[in-house]
């Protein structure tokens, strides 16, 4: 139980600190922008209606905000479900589980964007792409738990006893019981 308390606190930290900053971007800094090393880094405010996600971004899917926010809350169940299946079963390290519930604070944040702002509110430029909090916090979680765990428990095989508990039979089953 004490986990949880600690998890939810760090997601809401994280939430409260990407949409406080949208509000503060957008309450105060709306008219501003810099760039610097040609460009590549810097500031500019962009409200993104069009490319909400990378279904439309991407791929190029034109999905409507209703689809992309029915997409969104599957994605953030399979998180969290995911999330509390690994922490039933005492699967994965830590640093995993940080990952994960890094990328459950982008999916809310993201969620709250389509829902509440109307679609992204972007504005730290990086390379040509304009991205906010939300887009780093989702990058890094899902990117990272991918990598580290690809290379710890499928190309090193090391500490295998931490994901011995976890299966796909086993979370399907976990949903059942909490559904």
């Amino acid at each position: 139980m004490e986990k949880i308390k600690k998890s939810n606190l760090l997601v809401l930290m994280l939430v409260f600190i990407d949409q406080f900053s949208k509000i503060i971007v957008n309450t105060f800094l709306k008219n501003n922008s810099f760039r610097i090393f040609g460009g590549k880094i810097g500031f500019d405010l962009y409200l993104n209606k069009d490319y909400m996600s990378v279904f439309n971004h991407d791929l190029n899917l034109n999905l409507s905000m209703f689809t992309l926010i029915i997409i969104n809350i599957f994605i953030l169940v399979f998180l969290v479900t995911s999330y509390t299946y690994v922490l039933k079963n005492k699967g994965l390290n830590n640093l995993l589980r940080i990952l994960l519930l890094i990328s459950i604070a982008g999916a809310i944040c993201s969620l709250i964007d389509k829902i509440f702002w109307g679609g992204s509110l972007d504005f730290i430029v990086f390379f040509g792409y304009i991205i906010d909090l939300k887009d780093i916090m989702l990058y890094i979680g899902l990117v990272l738990f991918y990598i580290i765990y690809l290379f710890k428990y499928e190309i090193k095989k090391i500490d295998l006893n931490e994901i011995q508990s976890l299966s796909i039979k086993g979370y399907f089953q976990y949903l059942r019981n909490i559904f």
